[in-house]
């Protein structure tokens, strides 16, 4: 499956697939975030910016290759977000 990505959403470089589209495979994304890359990571190596970047999670997760929730979990650990509150302290 590929993801076409529209070419107001990413950098143009001389490799793009034709004029407008960028075409990213699904199961080469899908590789790379299993095997934890950053988001910087895969904008570098495929040329996209953060929107385009966004506009392809999205896409992920309207084909139901990903969902909503691995995104956002992915996000937290990206920013090292604790998911659980943090603990009161008490001055003395």
């Amino acid at each position: 499956m590929l993801i076409c990505i529209h070419s107001t959403s990413y950098k143009r470089d001389p490799g793009t697939v034709s004029e407008g589209l960028k075409k990213i495979s699904a199961k080469a994304i899908t590789q790379d975030l299993k095997g934890g890359m950053t988001d910087a990571d895969l904008m570098k190596k495929y040329g996209l910016s953060f929107q385009a970047l966004q506009d392809l999670f999205a896409k992920l997760t309207a084909a139901k290759i990903a969902s909503p929730d691995y995104f956002t979990r992915r996000a937290m650990k990206q920013a090292k977000v604790k998911s659980e509150p943090a603990k009161a302290r008490i001055c003395p």
